[in-house]
């Protein structure tokens, strides 16, 4: 049992959907009431693993996270669902070692605070920032391959963008480095700081402001949240996977997706945002004096977040009542890629089995990861089906050279089918080190391929350089 348990929490894919109520089973009452990580299934199983490894003390932190599992089991449902994992063993094993840890008269490791804790307390209160290593270690890792893990000093979690501007100028004061988190895994690893994690997941606030056809979300709130209050009201938003947060994947990705044919990317997606600069300033896209985040840097390179997204003002769309989903079956991707093209340029429950659902939602492409975890090479690049199974066969070859799994992700069209958004995903063991090495390996050629790519064709722009110019208009992404 203890072997099975440990194997599931290795297993934890960190795609953060325990945190929400997709499939209306309800979701874990200490997680909701809590906030941090370590209280969601996601955290505990992570915990749990620490504590197995003995990389992680006991804690009073640490007692009070497994003693507020209450083994309702709702995680099984949710887990199961998307990666055949069976979280509450681990729920319960975590419970069975703290309680046989103090049985056996463990003890109770302190956790001494410092004065800059302290100050931090003071503005977001006692329980919202802490140094506790069993809330640290779930903030530490994921799942993405060529990362740096980095365990923070401090996890903080303000609940007003009043407290965060506070908890930002006192961290720039005292030299500490920080980085904001969304709700779950990077797949570029871009969640780790030695310093200071703000968890923003606190501040959920969403203003639907209907005759404007818009709504405010703060960057609290995950996608799967704000679409059941749409859809509620008779809208559709147009989101990312449901765990995701709204704001960050705004701002690091530009929302890319399966509806970008009709709802578009990055600054399509929005009517304004506000942002917090590194001085802890507010400033809104809609203010002239406000730094230009519609511009794009074509360099091939990764760039740092200019600024932290505090809200976003999304657009709603209108939803018909006879919307219906189709499965059309092709024999070859050729076909099946002129047939989306063609849709693209002519259209600009149960639930479980309901195809709008589904896809409105994004519940389908949050199960990608059922078999292994998996590295997705996402392209912007121009609808040319040579392009595309030129691309698709060199990133095969590397995949092969390196024994790893590999296949399409999707393609979608969009810009009246000039443009299209592809995939290519490569899968690995990340507890194998073997395949490790190889999936390392063979993302740096991809890497490198696709900035080939890049450079010889002009029009293949790389994700990976997308990241935090996520706001930028589309036509700087796709034309410059």
């Amino acid at each position: 049992m203890k072997d099975e348990a440990l194997q599931t929490a290795r297993n934890c894919r960190h795609f953060a959907m325990c945190k929400v109520d997709f499939l209306g089973s309800g979701v874990c009452e200490a997680g909701l009431k809590y906030h941090y990580v370590s209280f969601y299934p996601q955290g505990r199983m992570d915990l749990y693993a620490a504590l197995s490894d003995h990389t992680a003390p006991v804690t009073a932190k640490c007692v009070e996270i497994a003693q507020s599992c209450n083994l309702c089991g709702r995680c099984d449902y949710q887990c199961y669902y998307v990666n055949e994992l069976r979280p509450s063993k681990v729920m319960k094993a975590l419970k069975d070692y703290i309680a046989a840890y103090l049985k056996n008269g463990g003890r109770i490791v302190p956790v001494p605070d410092d004065d800059l804790l302290r100050e931090i307390r003071g503005i977001v209160g006692e329980f919202w920032a802490t140094n506790d290593p069993a809330i640290k270690i779930a903030y530490h890792h994921d799942l993405c391959p060529h990362a740096v893990f980095k365990m923070p000093e401090y996890v903080i979690m303000p609940g007003t963008k009043e407290e965060l501007s506070s908890v930002v100028q006192l961290l720039h004061t005292n030299g500490i480095p920080y980085v904001v988190r969304g709700n779950g895994a990077s797949s570029h690893g871009l969640v780790f700081s030695e310093g200071a994690v703000l968890d923003l997941n606190r501040m959920k606030t969403m203003e639907f402001d209907e005759k404007n056809w818009c709504v405010k979300v703060g960057p609290g709130v995950a996608s799967f949240d704000l679409q059941a209050a749409a859809r509620q009201r008779g809208y559709r938003v147009h989101t990312a996977e449901p765990a995701a947060n709204v704001c960050a994947n705004l701002m690091t990705s530009g929302l890319l997706s399966t509806f970008s044919t009709t709802y578009g990317i990055a600054a399509d997606n929005f009517v304004d945002a506000e942002f917090m600069a590194k001085d802890g300033s507010i400033f809104s896209l809609n203010d002239r004096r406000a730094p230009n985040l519609l511009a794009f840097d074509q360099a091939l390179a990764e760039h740092p977040p200019e600024a932290i997204c505090v809200s976003a003002c999304v657009k709603l769309h209108p939803v018909t009542e006879d919307e219906e989903g189709v499965l059309v079956p092709f024999t070859s991707l050729e076909d099946a890629f002129a047939f989306a093209k063609e849709c693209a340029e002519i259209y600009s429950r149960p639930e479980m089995s309901d195809l709008v659902w589904l896809n409105t939602f994004r519940i389908q492409s949050a199960r990608f990861g059922r078999e292994k975890p998996f590295v997705g090479l996402v392209c912007y690049l121009p609808a040319e089906i040579g392009l595309i199974t030129e691309m698709q066969g060199a990133l095969g070859k590397i995949a092969d050279k390196y024994q790893l799994k590999n296949e399409l992700g999707f393609i979608t069209p969009f810009e009246s089918g000039k443009r299209c958004i592809w995939e290519y995903d490569f899968y690995f063991d990340h507890n194998n080190p073997a395949e490790l090495d190889r999936i390392q390996r063979a993302t740096i050629d991809a890497g490198e391929l696709l900035d080939d790519f890049s450079r010889r064709t002009g029009t293949v722009k790389q994700v990976r350089y997308v990241v935090n110019q996520g706001c930028c208009r589309k036509e700087n992404l796709l034309y410059t």
